[in-house]
């Protein structure tokens, strides 16, 4: 089942786990903002600086687990490639 749902993802994991940090960070600053949260008790300044280098990493591994451009699946990579070689073949038999 997650399988399924990776390969669906295909093409947009890296958007969709960059988009999940930007939302939580941001529901944060408004719940802190309302006051309905103290920031304070959950994130000191080097706590902070950990989660930060958390989420480089985290970003930098998801890349290296993708092998897509943004928006494209690996089948639609296939059918591209697939297409440049038959056209590399059909000018190489002219």
């Amino acid at each position: 089942m997650l399988q399924r749902l990776w390969d669906k993802l295909a093409g947009w994991k890296t958007v969709a786990i960059g988009a999940a940090v930007a939302l939580s960070s941001a529901m944060l600053e408004v719940l802190n903002l309302f006051n309905a949260i103290d920031l304070n008790l959950i994130f000191t300044p080097r706590t902070a600086i950990y989660v930060g280098i958390a989420m480089g990493l985290m970003q930098i591994a998801l890349r290296f687990c993708t092998t897509t451009p943004v928006g494209v699946s690996d089948a639609q990579v296939a059918t591209e490639k697939n297409a440049e070689i038959a056209t590399a073949v059909q000018k190489a038999v002219e």
